[in-house]
């Protein structure tokens, strides 16, 4: 029972003004000591009975000074987290909460304190304290008893001097933030064997000193300060063989170009060292950096040049990032031994790969070349020399680079390429030389590159290829050639390729026959200058599987042009220029699942352009002032994807999707259309759903069988259309239509037998037309029908036996149009409406025989009628399900009001509602009357 309790109050809240209450937290805005005390114990009451643990949040609130801080709270509940911020909190009293326990959190944040004592007296329990944003100046030893605490904040405040043993009572582990003051130096006291993250950045230090005291950094951040002295650290249990590892030191943004004492790094195993930014140069001395383990980052700096032995003769990093760092010069040799880790300690740990360098970046710098036996004797996975200015590449540049897997060269401005550059990178698995000045590229370029799969050379002004310029790599899967000069194709690959991009080069007049020799399975052609595509001479079978020669200016096809793509699966030639397709085009396409040739202008084409298997399923094609004939579609019986979107047809013809038994997407956005022949829809038996609005956007009447074929459409949706007139019998065929919407049209009348055939039809929304006639046999048919609409049309009358057939009818909307009589019978055989709407008519009165047969009617709505008198009591006596009826907005006598309402309330009949509601002249519960005796004499 108590759980269920609980977990109801997860989703309820409870609100009482400035407090809310939502499990497990009440949150108090906008109050003060005087208010806040009857607010909490109003809320408190109300929550008594399911909570035992939960937080208290006060925001945006004026509490200047706190002597005594009252929550009062049940003996067994426990305040986990106690948080008042934003509160121009001054000053707190020593003791203040001391009647106040909170176990874990206590957040002071953003409020104007510059008197730290209070935290003296704190619980001493408590695991973190944020008083971050306030204006203390001075920190002194107000933490020592707070010997859980795991996390101080005191960020963004206005310090300038921190007490050496302000943190002296801390062991085992603290996270301290002090970044964002303006403290000079860090000179303090911590205990021996402390686990320490400190956030010092974005102050003005020039000296941390931790008085030689042997401190475990998990984390250090002096970033933003001016940096020039670390000492008085040991960290000799962060050693080797440890896992006392310093996650990061992060030095970045100072000017340790004149910084003296920075010895102490040596004495740190960190894992991740940033001395980005830091006007770093040649003088700097980069062996103390020898025990940094993992990513040594040197960005941003002035390094000038990368010289041999510059970290030593042991290198214990394994990613080094010396991007935008002025260097201009690599010299031969400058990462020797670079990978090459002599001890596996840290795979005990599951930490680093021994004897793998992992990350070598040396991005953006102006290096102009790169020369001999730069990297010799490295273990190096990752190059990335990108953004650079190479120009040359000397032959034994890479000749050390025997594990490397990803070389990125791309954005320099190499002109020439010798074939023996890359025949050591033997385990290359990427190589990246994209927006260079290559224009030619020579045989044997890759030749041991056996392992290349990823090659990208695109935006390199490429204008020739060799045959063989791509020899030896036996595992190459993509190949980006895209934005080049390239006019003609007379390379081969050596394995089956992925991809081939060869987008917005300058291919002309081309002939698939290099297919062969490609042997691509994705071939990207878009963007060039294509012209025709030519007939194929070859008599090998490509394993090309997708091409995309879309916007490539293709404006013929010869008969044979896809002689021998046997493997074809997708073919895009869309927003091209081709007009016609010849008899037998795609016939060798026998594998064909998805062509595109929309964006063309199809004016003519054979009907047997498609005959070519019964493999396509996905088809798209647009027309230019062009009929559908019963031949168009006739081959594709598999077809289940049809878009003509933004075609231009003058007639579809009986049958002219023949063929298309498998369609179950139709795309006609955007398609002009003249004349629709009936029978035009046959075949079409599997569509489920179409947009009929481009089809009849520009016919205004429906006529018998004009929707034949489309027997498992569910719902159609001829609205807004200006549809004038609907013939007998128009809705033939569509036997599982259960939606049917012709409302915001223009028609006058509905004939007999207009919705003949729609024997599962469940809505008919004819609203909001001119309708003023409805034959009595126009709904004949309709007997699964549960919801009609005749809402706003132009109806007087209501012809004996309209309504007959519908014997499931439950819902009805006669409201809005001209009815000023009812006949007896009008409503007969409805015995299963429940909701009649006949409001804004013009009926004066109404009898019980009108409306005694529907049995089940439980709301009639009669508002703004001219009703004078109504039947009333009979009526809910006839009524028995009645439990609603809409009667402002009429013309009712005062007392005869009293007595309706009277009756209705004594059946359990509600009246009330907010249609017609009026209040300014006599009404009673805002049903206007008329009082007769302010116009006669009565006794």
């Amino acid at each position: 029972m108590f759980t269920f309790l609980w977990v109801l109050t997860t989703i309820v809240t409870i609100s009482n003004q400035e407090c809310t209450v939502r499990q497990p937290t009440i949150c108090c805005t906008n109050t003060s000591p005087e208010t806040f005390l009857y607010d909490f114990l109003r809320i408190r009451s109300s929550v008594d009975e399911f909570f035992r643990h939960y937080n208290l949040e006060i925001t945006n609130s004026h509490f200047v000074h706190i002597h005594s801080f009252l929550a009062p709270l049940p003996a067994n509940f426990t305040l986990k987290k106690f948080a008042l911020t934003d509160s121009l909190v001054e000053f707190i009293e020593n003791g203040a909460f001391e009647n106040f326990i909170f176990t874990s959190v206590l957040v002071l944040s953003n409020n104007k304190l510059s008197d730290i004592s209070f935290v003296e007296s704190l619980p001493t329990k408590l695991q973190k304290l944020y008083l971050d944003r306030n204006e203390f100046k001075v920190v002194t030893n107000v933490f020592s008893h707070l010997t859980e605490l795991t996390y101080l904040d005191l960020s963004s405040c206005r310090i300038s001097n921190i007490d050496p043993n302000s943190f002296s009572g801390f062991y085992n582990y603290i996270s301290i933030n002090v970044s964002n003051n303006q403290i000079t130096s860090f000179d303090v006291l911590f205990r021996d064997g402390l686990r320490l993250q400190l956030d010092l950045s974005f102050n003005n230090i020039k000296y941390i000193n931790c008085n030689d005291r042997e401190v475990y950094f998990r984390g250090l951040n002096a970033s933003y300060n001016k940096i020039e002295s670390v000492v008085g650290t040991r960290c000799q249990g962060c050693g080797y063989y440890t896992r006392e590892v310093t996650n990061f030191i992060d030095l970045s943004f100072n000017d340790l170009s004149n910084a003296t004492y920075l010895s102490n790094l040596n004495t740190f195993t960190v894992w991740n060292l940033n001395l980005a930014n830091s006007h770093i140069d040649m003088n700097f001395n980069f062996e103390i950096l020898r025990l940094t383990k993992g990513i040594l980052d040197l960005s941003n700096n002035n390094l000038k040049r990368v010289r041999p032995a510059m970290f030593g003769n042991k290198i214990e990093f394994d990613s080094l990032i010396m991007s935008n760092a002025s260097i201009s010069i690599v010299h031969e040799n400058a990462f020797n031994n670079f990978g090459m880790l002599e001890s596996d300690a840290f795979n005990n740990f599951g930490m680093l790969e021994s004897g793998t360098f992992h990350i070598l970046n040396i991005s953006a710098n102006p290096i102009t070349e790169l020369r001999n036996y730069t990297f010799n004797y490295c273990k190096i996975r990752m190059v990335d020399l990108s953004r650079c200015s190479i120009q040359k590449i000397q032959d034994n540049a890479f000749s050390g680079l025997i594990v490397t897997n990803t070389l990125n060269l791309s954005n320099n401005n190499i002109t020439y390429i010798n074939k023996n550059v890359f025949r050591n990178l033997t385990e290359v698995e990427i190589i990246d030389l994209s927006f260079n000045i290559l224009k030619k590229l020579d045989n044997n370029l890759f030749v041991n590159c056996a392992g290349l799969r990823f090659l990208d050379l695109s935006s390199s002004k490429i204008e020739v290829i060799r045959s063989r310029t791509f020899a030896g790599t036996n595992s190459l899967s993509e190949l980006y050639l895209q934005n080049n000069f390239l006019n003609r194709i007379d390379f081969q690959s050596v394995n089956l390729l992925g991809v081939v991009n060869l987008q917005n080069n300058a291919i002309s007049d081309l002939e698939f026959s290099f297919f062969y020799s490609l042997s691509a399975r994705t071939l990207l052609l878009t963007g060039n200058r294509i012209g025709s595509l030519l007939n194929n001479s070859a008599i090998l079978k490509s394993y090309v599987k997708e091409i995309d020669s879309s916007r490539s200016s293709i404006n013929s096809i010869e008969t044979n042009a896809f002689q021998g793509l046997v493997n074809l699966e997708i073919l895009n030639l869309s927003h091209n220029f081709i007009e016609n397709i010849l008899a037998g085009t795609f016939v060798p396409l026998k594998k064909l699942l998805q062509l595109d040739l929309t964006g063309n202008k199809m004016v003519s084409f054979s009907g047997e352009a498609f005959a070519f298997g019964n493999q396509l399923n996905k088809l798209g094609l647009t027309f230019s002032s062009t009929d559908l004939t019963s031949d168009t579609f006739v081959s594709l019986n598999y077809l289940k994807v049809l878009n003509v979107s933004n075609s231009n047809l003058t007639t579809l013809q009986e049958n002219c999707f023949r063929g298309l038994i498998y369609l179950d997407n139709l795309n006609l956005q955007n398609v002009t259309i003249s004349k629709i022949t009936p029978g035009a829809f046959n075949g079409l038996e599997s569509l489920e759903s179409v947009d009929p609005h481009p089809l009849f956007k520009k016919l205004k009447t429906l006529k018998l069988g004009i929707f034949m074929g489309l027997s498992k459409l569910h719902a159609l949706d001829l609205s807004r259309l200006e549809i004038s007139s609907v013939g007998s019998g128009s809705f033939i065929g569509l036997k599982n239509l259960d939606k049917l919407l012709l409302s915001d049209n223009k028609i006058k009348k509905i004939v007999n037998n207009t919705f003949k055939g729609l024997h599962s039809l469940k809505t008919l929304n004819l609203s909001t037309n001119q309708i003023s006639t409805l034959e009595a046999d126009a709904f004949l048919g309709l007997t699964s029908l549960l919801e009609l609409s005749l809402k706003d049309n132009n109806l007087t009358k209501l012809v004996l036996g309209t309504f007959q057939n519908f014997p499931q009818l439950q819902i009805m909307n006669l409201s809005k149009n001209n009815i000023n009589k009812l006949l007896t019978g009008t409503f007969s055989n409805l015995k299963s409406l429940i909701a009649l709407d006949f409001s804004y008519n013009n009926i004066t009165k109404l009898e019980i025989h009108d409306i005694m047969s529907l049995s089940n009617l439980r709301n009639l709505d009669l508002t703004e009628n001219h009703l004078i008198q109504m039947d009333y009591l009979n009526l809910i006596k006839s009524l028995r399900k009645l439990d609603f009826i809409g009667i402002n907005g009429n013309k009712w006598k005062c007392d005869n009001l009293v007595s309706m309402l009277v009756a209705f309330q004594n059946y359990s009949v509600n009246w009330m509602s907010t249609e017609s509601v009026t209040f300014l002249d006599e009404n009673i519960d805002g049903i206007k009357c008329i009082d007769i005796c302010n116009f006669f004499y009565c006794v």
